[in-house]
C-alpha cells in the first residue's frame, strides 16, 4: 500500500482493500475514493485518463464518472496518494520509475500495469481523506511537474512527441512565469 503522509485513513480502509484484492485477481491497482479536507467533496481530478498529447491540446482532461452506487469502477489512472498494488506485480514491472521524482509517477505506474493486461479500479465503499498539504511553492511544483512531464512523454511517446509537448507548453509556461 502506498499512501501519502497527508492522508487520513477512515475506518478499516486498508483491510477492505486487501479483501477486495484477494477476490479480484484481474485488478492490478486498487484505490479508495479520495475526499477533500471537508470529508464530503470528491477529489475527481485524482482519477481518470492517462496523459497524452490529445488531452493536453484539448486542455480538457475528461472527468471520470464516479458512480458511488457501484462498488467498483474502472479507470486508466488513480492517484499515488493512496493505492494498493500486489507486491509481485510491483516487482514484475520494476516498481516506480526513479527518474520521476514526483508528479506523473502514478500515471507511469498505471500505464505499465494496464500494458500487461491488469485493470485499475476505484473501490467506492472505501474512503480516504487527502489533505494535499504540500510544502512547495507553486513555482517549485510547476518546475517539478514539467520535468516529470517531459521525461514521461519521452519515455512513453518518444522524442518527437516530447518535443511537440515542449512546443505546445512553451507559450503557457512563458505566460505563467510573467505572473
Amino acid at each position: 500500500m502506498f499512501i501519502n503522509p497527508d492522508t487520513l485513513i477512515i475506518d478499516d480502509s486498508v483491510e477492505k482493500l486487501l479483501i477486495i484484492a484477494k477476490t479480484h485477481p484481474e485488478i492490478g491497482i486498487l484505490s479508495p475514493v479520495l475526499y477533500q479536507k471537508d470529508g464530503h467533496s470528491l477529489q475527481k481530478h485524482f482519477y481518470g485518463q492517462l496523459q497524452n498529447l490529445q488531452s493536453i491540446l484539448s486542455r480538457k482532461i475528461k472527468e471520470p464518472i464516479i458512480n458511488l452506487k457501484k462498488e467498483i469502477f474502472y479507470t486508466q489512472m488513480v492517484s499515488g496518494a493512496a493505492m494498493l498494488i500486489r507486491r509481485q506485480l510491483f516487482i514484475k514491472i520494476g516498481g516506480f520509475d526513479e527518474n520521476i521524482f514526483m508528479y506523473l509517477e502514478d500515471d507511469d505506474l498505471c500505464r505499465r500495469i494496464l500494458s500487461i493486461g491488469f485493470k485499475i479500479a476505484v473501490i467506492t465503499s472505501i474512503k480516504i481523506i487527502h489533505l494535499e498539504d504540500g510544502h512547495q511553492t507553486t513555482v517549485q511544483k510547476r518546475k517539478i511537474y514539467y520535468q516529470s512531464q517531459k521525461y514521461y512523454f519521452r519515455k512513453h511517446f518518444g522524442l518527437l512527441n516530447m518535443l511537440l509537448l515542449l512546443l505546445i507548453r512553451t507559450p503557457y509556461t512563458l505566460i505563467k512565469t510573467r505572473k
